[in-house]
């Protein structure tokens, strides 16, 4: 019986490490371990495929701009031109990622605020001021 058990359990493992998010990538959730024929995956190729030509066409525009300034490919000069646009380019897709996450998070704590209970306050009571006037065997009383 132990050893049914066993197998079992070591079959889940196993197969845990195999979900493929089926909900999520039928959705078209574009995630890396999407099955052929999903929408997730069909996403994720095109991106990738846009990813890769928009890598090819900055790397067209470093190089015309290097040999603008007179640097022929595979010169020190022409190398040195391209690493410093690669840095340039790295340090401008960061900054960008760092102000997308800060309006991210901006927006978010937005949404939390809109939705936040009121802080009640504790109970007091009002103070009421009341006068009575007799007539006769008539009180009458007003409060404000």
């Amino acid at each position: 019986m132990h050893a049914w058990k066993a197998v079992t359990v070591g079959l889940i493992v196993v197969l845990s490490g195999c979900v493929n998010h089926p909900l999520d990538c039928s959705m078209g959730v574009a995630r890396d371990d999407c099955l052929p024929g999903t929408n997730g995956y069909a996403n994720r190729q095109e991106a990738l495929r846009s990813l890769a030509a928009a890598k090819e066409l900055q790397s067209s525009r470093d190089d015309a701009q290097c040999q603008s300034y007179g640097a022929a490919p595979g010169s020190d000069a022409y190398v040195n031109c391209r690493v410093q646009l690669d840095n340039t380019n790295t340090d401008l897709q960061a900054h960008a990622e760092r102000e997308k996450r800060q309006r991210l998070v901006q927006m978010l704590n937005l949404q939390n605020h809109k939705y936040q209970q009121p802080v009640p306050q504790p109970y007091a009571p009002k103070q009421t001021h009341c006068t009575s006037t007799a007539y006769g065997q008539t009180v009458s009383t007003d409060c404000y």
